[in-house]
């Protein structure tokens, strides 16, 4: 313990070495190369042409199957649509139908 006291205490009375005004741009010289490259913001990501050509071919095919199913679709008021008297007569049919199928109470 005693000797790494003194050599210690033998450090402390060297003098500290000026680095120069240039010690801080010659060390970052030496680091930079070694640093990995510092990633980018996430929105940058997001934006980059390939990803941008991608997400507007979606919006297009999306934006198509929207308007070739209404073209398509068919129309209210078309042959599908029932008329007053078809309702009636459905729901008679079904009002017969349960009234005959079900046993009379007595």
């Amino acid at each position: 313990m005693e000797r790494i006291e003194a050599v210690l205490a033998a450090l402390d009375s060297l003098p500290v070495p000026d680095p120069g005004a240039d010690y801080g741009r010659r060390v970052w010289q030496q680091i930079a190369p070694r640093l990995p490259e510092k990633p980018g913001a996430w929105w940058q990501a997001w934006f980059q042409p390939r990803r941008l050509a991608v997400i507007g071919v979606a919006v297009v095919l999306i934006i198509s199957a929207f308007i070739i199913g209404r073209l398509t679709s068919p129309m209210p008021g078309g042959d599908n649509v029932a008329t007053k008297e078809q309702v009636r007569e459905r729901i008679l049919i079904v009002a017969v139908g349960e009234h005959l199928g079900t046993p009379s109470e007595c």
